[in-house]
C-alpha cells in the first residue's frame, strides 16, 4: 500500500471571508505532494467547482467536488426550525448563532454532482434561508443518490451532540445516517487542536464499535500555516468585528478558527498529528475512498441561457415575451402623442427581431423577473442598466426607466444585427466551433421583420 493522503475538506477563497487559500494553491501544492486527488468542500457554494475541475484536469489530479452545507437543526415533531434553536436544556447555544450546524457531503459521480447543485438551490429559498442559506437532513436524503457524506467538523451535528453528552441523540443521528447513506456516510476525524471538548478519540471507537468507515480531515482554510492570521482577519471582516477586540479563543466576541493548524498539510505532518501506525487504516480510507470518486466533467457551453417558468397560458417564451411588450406598450406609449406611438413600434419592430436572432429572449424574462422581486420586496434597483438603457423593449419591461425616444438612445450600443454573426468562437479549453446567428426573425423560412401591437396595427 502506497503512502499517501487526500484532503477531502478544503475551503478556498470562494468561502467569501471563510476561506483564504485560492484553488490554485491547493492543487499546485497538492501536486508537489504528489496527491492523487484533491476536494473542494466550500460554504455552501460551488462557484469555484469549474475552475477547480479545470485546473485539475491540467494537473492530472483527480477533482472531488463538494460543499460544505449549513444544515437546519433536527428539531422534535411540532417543533419550528425556522427559527433560531438550542440543543441545550440550560439554554446555552451550541449551535452556530442557533440556526445551522454543519456537514461536509462529496459528489460520487456526475448524478452526485447535480444534486449537489439541487441542494444549494434548495437552501437559498426563502423559507430556508435564516442568516444562511440551508438544508435540512430531510432535503439531504430526498437527493442523496450519488452523493457521500462525512460527519463533518466540530460544529457538525455529530460533534455537538457529543460534546452535550447527549447519548441518544447521537445513537439516533448515527443510525439515520448509516441507514440512508450505508457505506456512503464516514465518520470525520480532525485534530486542528483548538476545539473544546472535542474528542477524536470518542468519534474512533464510534467508527470501530458500528462498523462506519472514518477518514482524516484537516478542514483546510489556507494554504500555509503563516497564513493564518489572514484567516483570522477575513473571518473579523466578515463578521463584523475588529482585529483588536478580543477572539473567541480567549473569551471574546471576535470568532477565529483558532491555532494555526488549518492548512494544506503534506502526508508527513498529517502524520505529526495522527501517527501513521496508529491511524493506518484512516489514511488508507482516504486513498480508497478517492479511488472509488468517479471523475466528473464540467462542459462549458457558451450557448446555455437561463429559464424561466411562464405562465400556464402561454406557449412558448416569445409569446409571453410579446404579451410583455405590448402590455408595457399600452402602459407606458398608449396615451403619448402619435408620433412617439409610432416611434415606439418602429423600435420595437426592429429590436424584437435582434433580441430573437441573437437568442436574448430568456434574457430579457429573467432581468425583468429578478428586478420585479426586488421592487417589490423593497430593494431599490435605480432607473438605469447600463447600455441598455437605449432599449425600447427594455423600458417597456420595467428592466430601466430611461425613455430611450425622450433622449434619442441608440439600442445598438446594447445589441445589434453583426454581434449574431459569428463565424468561430474559441473556448477558454481551446476547443472552438464556427456559429452562425441569423439576425432576422424566421418563421417557416421566411424572414419577417414585423411586429404586431394589435390586429390591423402593424408596422414593416
Amino acid at each position: 500500500m502506497i503512502e499517501n493522503f487526500v484532503h477531502f475538506h478544503v475551503h478556498s477563497d470562494h468561502s467569501l471571508l471563510d476561506g483564504y487559500g485560492t484553488i490554485e494553491e491547493y492543487i499546485n501544492r497538492a501536486k508537489e505532494l504528489d496527491m492523487p486527488a484533491i476536494a473542494l468542500t466550500d460554504h455552501n457554494t460551488m462557484t469555484g467547482i469549474y475552475s477547480f475541475i479545470k485546473l485539475c484536469k491540467k494537473e492530472k489530479i483527480k477533482p472531488i467536488c463538494g460543499v460544505e452545507f449549513n444544515i437546519k437543526p433536527i428539531v422534535k415533531k411540532g417543533e419550528d426550525d425556522s427559527q433560531p434553536t438550542t440543543y441545550d436544556p440550560f439554554k446555552k447555544n451550541l449551535l452556530i448563532d442557533g440556526t445551522h450546524t454543519h456537514l461536509t457531503v462529496l459528489a460520487k459521480n456526475t448524478h452526485g454532482l447535480k444534486n449537489l447543485f439541487k441542494l444549494i438551490e434548495i437552501s437559498y429559498k426563502p423559507e430556508n434561508f435564516l442568516d444562511v442559506p440551508r438544508i435540512s437532513i430531510k432535503d439531504l436524503i430526498k437527493y442523496k443518490e450519488g452523493l457521500i457524506v462525512l460527519s463533518g467538523c466540530p460544529n457538525s451535528e455529530l460533534n455537538i451532540r457529543m460534546r452535550l453528552g447527549q447519548q441518544e441523540e447521537v445513537i439516533n443521528y448515527l443510525k439515520l445516517m448509516k441507514k440512508n447513506f450505508e457505506d456512503s456516510f464516514y465518520i470525520e476525524i480532525i485534530d486542528n487542536q483548538f476545539a473544546s471538548n472535542y474528542d477524536k478519540n470518542m468519534l474512533i471507537k464510534i467508527s470501530k464499535k458500528l462498523n462506519i468507515k472514518g477518514i482524516l480531515t484537516n478542514d483546510v482554510h489556507y494554504i500555509k500555516e503563516e497564513d493564518a492570521i489572514y484567516q483570522e482577519k477575513f473571518l473579523a471582516l466578515g463578521t463584523g468585528h475588529r482585529m483588536d477586540e478580543t477572539p473567541s479563543s480567549k473569551g471574546g466576541m471576535r470568532p477565529v478558527l483558532g491555532g494555526n493548524q488549518r492548512y494544506f498539510k503534506s502526508f508527513e505532518e498529517m502524520k505529526q498529528v495522527f501517527p501513521y501506525d496508529e491511524y493506518e487504516e484512516f489514511y488508507i480510507n482516504t486513498l480508497e475512498l478517492a479511488n472509488e470518486i468517479e471523475t466528473v466533467e464540467l462542459e462549458y457551453n457558451s450557448h446555455l441561457r437561463p429559464k424561466i417558468e411562464i405562465p400556464e397560458q402561454f406557449k412558448t417564451e416569445l409569446e409571453y415575451f410579446d404579451y410583455l411588450i405590448e402590455e408595457g406598450f399600452k402602459e407606458k406609449r398608449s396615451f403619448q402623442p402619435k408620433e412617439i406611438q409610432e416611434e415606439s413600434k418602429k423600435r420595437i419592430a426592429f429590436e424584437r427581431n435582434v433580441i430573437y436572432g441573437n437568442n436574448f429572449i430568456q434574457y430579457f424574462l429573467v432581468v425583468r423577473d429578478y428586478l420585479n422581486w426586488s421592487v417589490e420586496n423593497g430593494y431599490p434597483v435605480g432607473v438605469g442598466r447600463g447600455s441598455v438603457g437605449g432599449s425600447e423593449i427594455a423600458y417597456l419591461l420595467n428592466i430601466h426607466d430611461t425613455d430611450p425616444i425622450r433622449f434619442n438612445l441608440l439600442f445598438e450600443r446594447f445589441l445589434s444585427e453583426g454581434r449574431g454573426a459569428i463565424f468561430k468562437i474559441e473556448y477558454e479549453d481551446g476547443t472552438s466551433e464556427e456559429v452562425l446567428v441569423n439576425k432576422d426573425y424566421i418563421v417557416n423560412g421566411e424572414h419577417k421583420y414585423t411586429w404586431q401591437l394589435e390586429v390591423g396595427d402593424e408596422v414593416e
